[in-house]
């Protein structure tokens, strides 16, 4: 892997991807710092893995250490105990199964949802070209009312579905005297 991103301890992104053609797995590791002010050059690194096990991110991202903006892949949760790594998930992913979900029917609360996403994707349009400190003292200030509701709303529905499925209440019969 690239060099330059394995000394970072800026941030990369990571994702994991099987291609149609491909059997195996594709990992993305990339790094820019543009949108910070950073002068270095971005740049993408693309590893096949022979599978989907942990060990592929954690052999490729050895001597890592920082902010990694990484998809749902489960691999990478094992980074934070054997490296000096913290994760930012990726909100375009949750987004996505959010959106997914309002469009095969009617999903209430998806609409509220991608409106509360829509604000954080705003904080980052407000940020984009802001030194990486002053964005993360503003994101943190910014986006913590934002996901404290998204993360009200998720437990919410997680009270809901471990209700099990509603039945329907039987019809009464009208009362007779």
């Amino acid at each position: 892997m690239d060099q330059a991103l394995r000394r970072r301890d800026h941030g990369a992104s990571a994702q994991s991807r099987t291609q149609p053609d491909q059997d195996r797995p594709v990992l993305a590791y990339a790094h820019d710092e543009r949108p910070w002010g950073g002068a270095d050059p971005p740049g993408v690194t693309y590893l096949y893995a022979p599978d989907r096990n942990a060990e592929q991110p954690i052999r490729h991202l050895e001597g890592f250490s920082g902010m990694l903006q990484v998809d749902g892949y489960a691999g990478y949760k094992t980074l934070t105990g054997k490296n000096a790594v913290s994760l930012a998930f990726c909100w375009s992913h949750i987004r996505r199964k959010i959106y997914d979900l309002a469009q095969v029917g009617p999903a209430l609360m998806a609409p509220e949802a991608l409106l509360r996403i829509a604000a954080l994707y705003s904080i980052e349009s407000d940020i984009r070209g802001h030194y990486a400190e002053e964005g993360r003292d503003v994101r943190q200030a910014r986006r913590r009312p934002i996901v404290e509701a998204l993360s009200n709303l998720a437990e919410v529905i997680r009270y809901a579905l471990s209700m099990g499925t509603p039945q329907p209440l039987p019809r009464r019969r009208p009362h007779r005297d």
